[in-house]
């Protein structure tokens, strides 16, 4: 904060709601004095998420509530959300994402990205291969040289600063970046912000910009997916757990006659809040120190009871009868069993679905020329090794 005070051209980008609020607690002044440095340009918070995650192993649901919960934070403390999505360190990135981010209010992240669903963002990946460059002639030199779209991005990104915790910027960076804004044989450089660097970008290389489409597997630190197991299956559990809790806490509002403020929202985002903190880009995918692993293997202990505790005392606890009548008719050689919630059609002499689906949205199970239960008998296949995308049918 005393260095933004200094220079008007300097500014702090800090991600993750999670970090804030623990600003938050520790020190009123501090985030008090943050809450007036967007407005300047100068303190700009980042990403729009809760924490910095892992990119590929959470359920859909569990990146939505990232933004969620991130967004909103940073709306309650700033007035603003977060524009940009800032994910410098993790190990890949899902397909899903691209359609997150844009339906977050996020319009970044030097390429389109598009994902599964054909949603578009600008993307970019400094250079340099680092987050906490030391801002000397050498790293602005290896931005450049390293730049993989020249005559189609004009510009790219230079992270500096002392980064993982180590404090930011110091005053020497700052001064060796002012006096190469513009010196003979060297990059110009000029201190800007994520939004202004995106805007440019977006203004001047649209037309130009390659696209990639679908998942950013970088092909490295595969043992992320496999090592610390426990942890993996404790964020799966949890997932499902919470779906549950909160599917059965909705229901025994709206069916159970019960009051809507009977619902444990604020235990539900106490919940979620733990479970987005341990799918942070180092706890989940297991690249953490022992002391993390196990500190996160005691947080999923309450991620799996508590919305088991909920979904036990919901079932528990009895709820007003509901009556549910079907009607029973045949239709070209099929029965039909349907009433106002669902409709199944069952084939006539064979224990197979036709079809499946629900009737206030017209939604069909069982995909068109298909049928439900059924068993399929598939024929081993195997890959003759040394020849790429040659099968061999086994005997």
């Amino acid at each position: 904060m005393k260095r933004l005070s200094l220079s008007v051209t300097h500014s702090v980008w800090i991600l993750g709601g999670n970090s804030l609020s623990g600003l938050k607690s520790i020190t009123r002044l501090c985030l008090t004095r943050s809450r007036c440095s967007p407005a300047k340009g100068q303190f700009i918070p980042v990403g729009g998420t809760w924490v910095e995650m892992d990119g590929n192993i959470p359920s859909g649901e569990s990146f939505i509530r990232q933004f969620l919960v991130g967004q909103d934070f940073y709306q309650k403390e700033f007035g603003q959300v977060c524009q940009e999505f800032w994910l410098p360190d993790t190990f890949g990135y899902s397909a899903q994402l691209p359609q997150i981010i844009t339906r977050s209010r996020n319009e970044f992240h030097t390429f389109f990205w598009e994902g599964i669903d054909g949603s578009r963002c600008l993307s970019h990946f400094p250079p340099a291969d680092t987050y906490e460059s030391r801002a000397n002639a050498a790293d602005v030199i290896k931005t450049v040289k390293q730049l993989k779209d020249k005559g189609k991005a004009h510009a790219s990104m230079l992270l500096y600063g002392h980064g993982d915790g180590g404090g930011g910027p110091s005053e020497d960076m700052l001064e060796m970046l002012k006096r190469m804004e513009d010196v003979d044989g060297c990059p110009r450089v000029k201190l800007s912000t994520p939004q202004e660097f995106f805007h440019s970008l977006e203004s001047r290389d649209a037309d130009t910009l390659c696209t990639w489409v679908g998942e950013l597997y970088l092909e490295l630190h595969q043992g992320t997916y496999t090592t610390q197991g426990r942890i993996k299956q404790g964020n799966r559990q949890s997932e499902f757990l919470l779906h549950d809790a909160e599917l059965m806490s909705t229901l025994a509002c709206i069916l159970g006659g019960k009051d809507p403020e009977c619902y444990p929202a604020d235990e539900f985002l106490r919940i979620w809040k733990l479970m987005l903190l341990n799918q942070f880009h180092d706890i989940l995918p297991g690249s953490c120190i022992k002391q993390a692993a196990d500190d996160a293997l005691q947080s999923y202990q309450v991620l799996v009871s508590v919305p088991g505790v909920i979904i036990t005392n919901l079932c528990e606890t009895p709820t007003e009868a509901h009556p549910v009548s079907v009607s029973f008719h045949q239709s070209q050689g099929s029965f039909v069993l349907e009433n106002a919630h669902v409709r199944a059609e069952l084939v006539r002499g064979r224990p197979v679905d036709k079809s499946q689906g629900t009737r206030p949205t017209a939604r069909e199970a069982i995909s068109s020329g298909n049928s439900g239960n059924q068993f399929i008998l598939f024929d081993d296949i195997s890959v003759i090794l040394g020849c790429p995308g040659m099968l061999c049918r086994t005997t």
